[in-house]
């Protein structure tokens, strides 16, 4: 069956124009090949079991791998273990107290922070083994790069024996760091060291990628300022040597000698010479019974000098 969806996905169809294309459906296989993508439906191939053989065998289609505690644990196709169609998946523990699970899975890639939904229809037939606690139910796992589990998650199951079909479903936690992939897994354990068979049927197997990681967002880098340049001095021009004037040396003009002027000559004034008084002698008087006034001699002028011209 999933090799002839793939064939169908790869199918070419022409156009009207005579043009070959890629269906859309063929671009979704590409897509599914480079890992899960969010919206994409179911990703089991061989879900219901149809395309392997009900031979009592491990389904044959290459889609299923096995994983057990070993001894005895197991799980088959049969046609008696069928929900819808022909076949189904017959799970059972072993016998043993340590061979306590049985986990027949598929894988896919995964990153961290993605969640996916897983679905399956359970059933614990009529009339064979179950212990006591067992439990019967669809798992998702997270694994690293080195396949160790990183975290699971169990959906709600069968705890008891005879109990009819049922689809149980359980929504993964978001993948941790680390995932590098996935597993949905048709679960059956019983407790551990205890013995005892626990069988379960499985039937219309599905899973889906329901969230996508969240994207770290990138931080946004810090601009580098770019740089203010320094601006280039401008030289300063180095100033042309003007050529200096010739000097025409204007001869000293010859200096006109100031007539010298002939000072006139002032006449000297000769003052008029004054006459020498005369003194008038008084007669020597005679004494008296009573004194004689003194007479006050006349002073004669002197005449004024007359200027020379």
């Amino acid at each position: 069956m999933f090799f002839r969806i793939i064939s169908f996905f790869l199918k070419i169809t022409w156009n009207c124009r005579g043009k070959i294309y890629l269906s859309l459906l063929t671009m979704l296989f590409f897509s599914l090949s480079m890992g899960t993508v969010k919206g994409a439906g179911q990703l089991l191939c061989d879900s219901g079991f149809e395309d392997s053989t009900a031979n009592g065998t491990f389904p044959t289609s290459g889609c299923w791998k096995s994983s057990s505690a070993g001894g005895g644990a197991y799980a088959v196709v049969t046609s008696t273990a069928a929900y819808n169609g022909n076949n189904g998946l017959w799970i059972y523990t072993g016998q043993e107290t340590w061979a306590y699970w049985s986990r027949p899975y598929q894988e896919f890639s995964a990153s961290p922070g993605q969640t996916y939904t897983g679905k399956a229809w359970i059933r614990t037939p009529s009339g064979e083994g179950w212990v006591n606690n067992s439990l019967a139910c669809v798992r998702i796992e997270f694994l690293n790069d080195s396949k160790s589990v990183l975290k699971a998650k169990n959906s709600s199951g069968i705890t008891t024996a005879n109990s009819g079909w049922n689809e149980y479903s359980v929504t993964s936690d978001a993948a941790p760091a680390n995932t590098k992939y996935v597993r949905f897994i048709c679960n059956i354990e019983k407790p551990n060291g205890v013995s005892g068979i626990s069988v379960a049927n499985f039937d219309d197997t599905y899973l889906e990628l329901t969230a996508e990681a969240t994207p770290t967002p990138t931080p946004t880098p810090t601009p580098t300022p770019t740089p203010t340049p320094t601006p280039t001095p401008t030289p300063t021009p180095t100033p042309t040597p003007v050529a200096s004037p010739t000097i025409t040396i204007i001869p000293t003009p010859t200096t006109v000698p100031t007539p010298t002027t002939t000072p006139k000559v002032t006449p000297t004034v000769t003052p008029a010479p004054i006459p020498t008084q005369t003194p008038i002698v008084s007669p020597t008087p005679q004494p008296t019974a009573s004194a004689t006034p003194t007479a006050t001699p006349k002073q004669t002028p002197s005449p004024a000098p007359t200027a020379s011209l």
